[in-house]
C-alpha cells in the first residue's frame, strides 16, 4: 500500500481479502502458502532508487533522510533511521527469492549440507551460507543482481570497518574486550556471567561465533574463566611497573617534560638568541652601507626596507625571549622527582583498585597486543608489546572440562 501497510490478495481473482494495521506483519499457516507481490509503483521506485544511490556510496543516513524527506514511512508508521533501512538493503527479497533456513531452534535435528543432522546443543541457532535454501523466481525481482551484489559489497566492507561497542558492551567490567579473541574461528571473546543457585555469579570470556550460533563457524563450545586470565595480566603489568620504581632515567624524563611544561625549553631560547645576534651583524651591515651610498641608491637598492624589516623581526624576538625567561615556578630537582616516584610506586595497588574500567582497559591495552584462547591445548597465549616477552597461562583452564586455569 502507499503507506507501508501490508494486504492479503487472493490467489486467483487479486482481490483485497484483509487490510493489515501498520505494524503488523502476516504470519502463514503451516498449511497455507504465499508469495510476494510489488507494492505502490511509487514505493518501488524509491526502493530501486535506495539501491542505486547505495550503491553509487550515498551514506545510509542521508538516504534516510531523503526518504523520510519525500513522505515515505517505515511499516509502522515512523521516520527511517539507519537501524530501519539497512535490513532493508540486506534483504534478499527483493531479488525475487525465498529463503528458508535462516536459524533454527529445533530440539533434536538441524538442517546441514543438504541433510538432517542431529544437534549438538539447543537454542537459537544461525545458519551458514550453503545451509539456506533459496527459491529463485519465487516473485518478481524489484532489483537487479548486479546492484544487490556491489550493496552487499559495501555492506561487508562497512561492518568490518565500523564496529561500535554500546549499551552493556560500554557498561562492562570484563577488562580484555577487544584484545581476547577465539583461536579456533578467529572470533571475538565476549564476555558472560553465569549466576550460582546460591547467588554467586562467575564471569567467563567465551566465543561470539559459537554464542551468537554460528556453530559451523566455531563448534568448539568452550569457556575461559575471565578473573584467572584478567588476574595474571594485571600481575605482568605490576611486576613491570615495579621494575621503574628506583629507574633514574623515568626522573630525567619526567623532570625534562616538567621543564616543557613550564616554558622551560633552553634550546629555544639559544635559538632566539642566535638569531638576535645574526640580525645585529646585518643591521650594523646595513647602516654601514647607508652611510657610504646616498639616499637615492640606498632606496634603489632596497637597503632601507631591509632594515626597516630586520628591526621589526629583531623586536618580534626580543619579547619572544622575555617570555621564555620570565619568573617561573620553582621546579623540583632529580632526587626530588625520584623519591616522589617511588612514594606514588608504594602505592601502585590502591591506584590500581580505584581507576575506573576504562583506565584499566587503556592500561592494559599499553601492554598487550592480543590474547588468544587455544581449547585443543588449554592454554591462553598472551602477546605483549616489546616492552615484556609473550606469556603463556597453560593448564586445564577451559570450561566445562575444567573450572580453573
Amino acid at each position: 500500500m502507499e503507506d507501508g501497510s501490508q494486504v492479503i490478495l487472493h490467489p486467483e481473482t487479486g482481490k483485497v481479502i484483509e487490510e493489515l494495521p501498520k505494524g503488523r506483519k502476516f504470519k502463514k499457516q503451516d498449511h497455507e502458502t504465499c508469495t510476494l507481490v510489488p507494492s505502490d509503483p511509487t514505493r518501488v521506485r524509491a526502493l530501486q532508487q535506495l539501491f542505486s544511490d547505495y550503491a553509487a556510496g550515498k551514506p545510509s543516513r542521508v538516504c534516510c533522510e531523503e526518504l523520510s524527506s519525500a513522505g515515505f514511512r517505515t511499516s509502522r508508521g515512523n521516520y527511517f533511521t539507519p537501524q530501519t533501512l539497512l535490513p532493508i538493503l540486506e534483504n534478499r527479497a527483493y531479488l525475487g527469492q525465498l529463503v528458508y533456513n535462516r536459524r533454527t531452534e529445533s530440539k533434536w535435528h538441524r538442517y546441514v549440507n543438504g541433510q538432517s543432522v542431529e544437534r549438538l546443543d539447543e537454542g537459537l541457532e544461525k545458519r551458514s551460507e550453503g545451509d539456506l535454501i533459496v527459491t529463485d523466481e519465487a516473485w518478481e525481482a524489484l532489483i537487479d543482481q548486479a546492484t544487490f551484489d556491489k550493496v552487499q559489497a559495501i555492506r561487508k566492507e562497512s561492518k568490518a570497518k565500523n564496529t561500535h561497542y554500546r549499551g552493556n558492551a560500554m557498561r562492562s567490567q570484563y577488562l580484555l574486550s577487544g584484545l581476547f579473541y577465539c583461536g579456533v574461528c578467529g572470533g571475538k571473546m565476549t564476555g558472560s556471567t553465569t549466576t550460582s543457585k546460591k547467588g554467586y555469579k562467575t564471569r567467563y570470556y567465551v566465543c561470539s561465533c559459537h554464542a551468537s550460533g554460528q556453530k559451523d563457524k566455531c563448534p568448539k563450545r568452550y569457556s575461559v574463566p575471565a578473573q584467572v586470565v584478567e588476574d595474571h595480566v594485571t600481575t605482568l603489568i605490576r611486576s613491570d611497573l615495579e621494575k621503574l620504581k628506583g629507574d633514574k632515567k623515568l626522573a630525567e624524563l619526567v623532570q625534562k617534560e616538567l621543564e616543557k611544561l613550564f616554558g622551560r625549553n633552553t634550546d629555544v631560547q639559544d635559538q632566539l638568541q642566535r638569531r638576535i645576534a645574526e640580525l645585529d651583524q646585518k643591521l650594523a651591515n646595513l647602516r654601514q652601507h647607508l652611510i657610504e651610498l646616498d639616499a637615492d641608491t640606498a632606496k634603489a637598492l632596497g637597503i632601507y626596507d631591509q632594515a626597516n624589516d630586520a628591526g621589526l623581526e629583531r623586536k618580534k624576538l626580543e619579547s619572544q625571549l622575555r617570555e621564555c625567561m620570565v619568573d617561573l615556578p620553582q621546579l623540583p630537582s632529580a632526587d626530588i622527582i625520584r623519591k616522589r616516584i617511588s612514594a606514588e610506586f608504594d602505592r601502585l595497588e590502591e591506584v590500581l583498585q580505584a581507576a575506573m574500567v576504562e583506565e584499566k582497559r587503556a592500561l592494559i591495552a599499553n601492554y598487550v597486543k592480543r590474547i588468544k584462547a587455544d581449547p585443543n591445548l588449554q592454554e591462553v597465549k598472551i602477546s605483549l608489546y616489546p616492552t615484556l616477552l609473550s606469556q603463556k597461562i597453560a593448564g586445564a583452564g577451559f570450561e566445562p572440562t575444567t573450572s580453573g586455569l
